[in-house]
């Protein structure tokens, strides 16, 4: 029987979630948020979470009172602040929610963070943000192999992580059910999965996208939670 032969493809339409630091005083952040093409943050219970003194996302302690801010809109972008700091005396730690707060004894509760930015102690703007992504696509007739990155921390395989295969280069990733769909494994924030049994044609385009949480195993994921996506054409 001849092996099948993986063939690295080359990434089209990229797309993140992002969040970046516009201003930083000794009391307030100014930032602002780019989400998913056709997200609906308000309907999709966006929200951005900030945290004291933590250099990395604290994956299931609350940020406190004032600490979290509720996307108001279903614009995809946006802008907000966080005021009342103190930056000259701590580090701050803020995530970007493509979903609401998990509840369950084995979920992270900030589990749909997939997107962060971390303002050092006494920072007048120097700051390191992340976005969870795609890349590294492999492709041979019958599956498709692809590297993920996501928040350190995360343990995407119990939040219900997972990811959906499309055909075409800009379908919709909230309506339309894909063609297959798989729970992100293993459970660490950066990894290789990948889809099997299913059919690549030559020429043809698709699209791969990553979900923080939803995966049901009998199929039916819930298709809100999107964090990333990446197209290709065999």
């Amino acid at each position: 029987m001849e092996q099948e032969t993986l063939i690295q493809v080359q990434s089209q339409l990229v797309y993140q979630t992002k969040i970046s630091i516009i201003r930083v005083t000794t009391d307030a952040i100014f930032l602002s948020y780019n989400t998913m093409p056709g997200n609906r943050p308000k309907t999709n219970n966006n929200f951005l979470a900030i945290w004291q003194n933590f250099s990395s996302i604290p994956w299931s302690t609350s940020p406190g009172k004032n600490g979290i801010q509720t996307i108001s809109t279903d614009t995809p972008s946006g802008d907000a602040n966080f005021l009342n700091l103190s930056i000259t005396k701590s580090d701050y730690i803020i995530g970007y929610a493509v979903g609401q707060e998990l509840t369950g004894s084995t979920v992270q509760q900030f589990g749909n963070i997939c997107a962060t930015a971390y303002i050092p102690l006494g920072s007048t703007g120097a700051n390191t943000v992340f976005s969870s992504s795609i890349e590294n696509i492999y492709v041979g007739s019958t599956s498709v192999l692809f590297d993920f990155s996501l928040p350190d921390g995360v343990t995407p395989t119990a939040n219900g992580a997972w990811a959906g295969l499309w055909r075409g280069l800009n379908p919709d990733l909230y309506g339309t059910p894909p063609t297959a769909a798989i729970q992100i494994s293993p459970n660490v924030a950066k990894g290789t999965t990948g889809f099997n049994n299913v059919s690549i044609g030559i020429g043809t385009s698709y699209t791969i996208g990553l979900f923080m949480s939803g995966f049901k195993s009998s199929g039916g994921s819930t298709q809100s939670a999107l964090a990333c996506s990446a197209s290709f054409t065999n």
